[in-house]
């Protein structure tokens, strides 16, 4: 049997994320708590024991999510997602930049979280492909584009991730470079595209709002696009809602008209909420539906269906997409590990999409599809070969 793609999962622990992080995650009180509980000698073992004995499910369901990101090292993650797999799998890992997210400090900064899995890479090189993370405010314009083309280059790494959720727009100045590489030499980009998920904590001032106008439209998009639903000055103090603002999918239409051939894969679908709201007669608002008008626009528009996997109720959308000639071949598998154990485990996660799937006419083919022909597509470039 072929080695399949899981292609987006995350390794990095508690140690590489801002002390403010479970914010996003949690109410606040609960968030600041389980943070307190987690910087102890023993507190991480304990807050993983009292989570899991909590009855309220919106509670308990963050015992596994924080067991798996307590673990001593990425290293000892990486082991745990691949149990879940056969040993011929391949994972891409997407780490994440979070030191300008305005959530405080983490015990280790990002350049640590990138030494660690270069040592991960090194240990299982047919296995783990790294993204290196790029954020317009780590450096230069040419800088980002250094850094990330020396670790694509000469240490491995497989691509580049950007989330702009963490406070910076996509078409933002300094990600110029970086596109350019990326377009002249095939590198896969992914980008975090829902309206949940780790999102900017820092203050938020009216100098953030750029307009529709700053971004403007490729001029062959359809009439309905016209009106963009962004958060008005009222979610200023919301950073939830305001966040919407930066990774919003029309933010990547001017950087889609400068370089048209880019390899990019919106994560997620969407989410599940989006991918309903596409059923609605609303569903010109719907990131999900947006996201397919990118696939069919430009060339090597992608998009993924992680996290998606763990809402049973839009498994009949999801397969309507990957069946569909407009869109399928441009579907990659992967299921966010481990952020999706505060829903569901890795095994059952995937199995329950897979038999779904082959239940299905040609489910085998579309699996396939999903978790093989497409990914080594989006994963091939100048320095990647599948």
């Amino acid at each position: 049997m072929n080695h399949i793609y899981n292609c987006h999962t995350h390794i990095f622990n508690i140690d590489h994320a801002p002390a403010r992080f479970l914010q996003g995650f949690a109410a606040k009180r609960i968030a600041n708590i389980a943070w307190a509980l987690l910087q102890l000698p023993t507190g991480r073992r304990i807050a993983s024991w009292l989570l899991s004995r909590v009855k309220n499910p919106n509670v308990s369901k963050y015992a596994s999510f924080v067991y798996v990101g307590t673990m001593k090292s990425q290293n000892h993650v990486f082991r745990d997602l691949r149990s879940n797999y056969s040993k011929q799998d391949r994972f891409v890992i997407l780490s994440l930049n979070m030191d300008f997210m305005g959530a405080g400090k983490a015990n280790e900064a990002y350049a640590h979280q990138v030494y660690e899995l270069k040592r991960v890479k090194k240990n299982n090189l047919n296995t783990c492909l790294p993204f290196y993370s790029v954020d317009p405010r780590a450096g230069s314009i040419y800088e980002n584009a250094f850094m990330a083309r020396d670790h694509i280059e000469n240490k491995g790494f497989a691509g580049i991730k950007i989330y702009p959720a963490l406070g910076f727009y996509p078409f933002d100045v300094d990600m110029e470079e970086t596109y350019k590489f990326a377009a002249g030499y095939n590198v896969p980009i992914m980008t975090h595209c829902t309206r949940v998920g780790s999102y900017y904590l820092g203050k938020i001032t009216p100098e953030m709002i750029k307009p529709a106008s700053f971004c403007p439209h490729a001029s062959n998009w359809p009439k309905s696009y016209d009106t963009v639903d962004f958060p008005l000055k009222k979610n200023l103090t919301k950073n939830a809602l305001f966040c919407d603002y930066f990774s919003h999918p029309y933010n990547y239409a001017r950087v889609l008209e400068v370089y048209p051939d880019l390899k990019i894969c919106f994560a997620h679908a969407g989410d599940d909420p989006e991918i309903k709201k596409a059923r609605t007669v609303e569903s010109h608002e719907s990131w999900f539906t947006q996201i397919k008008y990118l696939i069919e626009t430009y060339p090597n528009v992608y998009t993924d269906i992680s996290f998606t996997l763990s809402e049973k109720d839009i498994f009949e959308d999801l397969y309507e997409a990957i069946a569909d000639s407009r869109y399928g071949h441009r579907i990659l598998f992967g299921t966010d590990y481990f952020m999706t154990l505060m829903k569901k485990k890795e095994k059952p996660l995937v199995n329950d999409f897979r038999r779904f799937l082959y239940s299905k006419p040609d489910g085998d083919k579309l699996w396939y599809a999903i978790t093989v022909k497409n990914p080594e597509t989006y994963l091939e470039s100048a320095f990647y070969k599948p």
